[in-house]
């Protein structure tokens, strides 16, 4: 079976349409998109290539997870002296090197802005106070060692 491109007005086999489930009309049931595989991939690269959608990406992730928007990012930033609230670091580090926001993972509350490292770092330990208390006992008595 084929299914004519409403993009690049090709007809093509149904495998080169991804599929898509349609919830219209109180039913679910599988569909093709309407544009095929290689022209909606290349709309994709086109989005993703513009600057302003990073921005818009980012707005819409700490909007979405930490409920933060761009200017409450900013603001805290601001607040922090633009630095890393644990380690003092200017430098973010990480994937988009930007500051991650550290939030509780127990209620979802913003704690501040973290460089890579201190927020995997915190991370790794599970954010359990007791862990980070033996964790400096185990360095101060390592130091007394030497």
């Amino acid at each position: 079976m084929k299914k004519l491109c409403n993009k690049c007005r090709t007809e093509k086999p149904l495998s080169e349409f991804y599929e898509a489930i349609d919830k219209r009309y109180g039913k679910e049931r599988k569909i093709h998109r309407t544009v095929c595989k290689v022209c909606d991939k290349k709309r994709k690269n086109d989005w993703d290539a513009r600057p302003e959608s990073m921005v818009l990406k980012r707005e819409k992730h700490l909007k979405n997870k930490y409920g933060i928007s761009i200017s409450e990012y900013e603001e805290l930033s601001k607040k922090q002296n633009h630095q890393c609230a644990i380690c003092k670091t200017s430098t973010p580090g990480g994937r988009y090197n930007v500051f991650q926001v550290d939030h509780s993972h127990e209620d979802g509350s913003v704690r501040g802005l973290l460089c890579c490292r201190c927020n995997m770092g915190i991370g790794y330990l599970n954010e359990d106070i007791q862990y980070f208390t033996n964790a400096i006992q185990y360095l101060e008595q390592s130091k007394q060692l030497q």
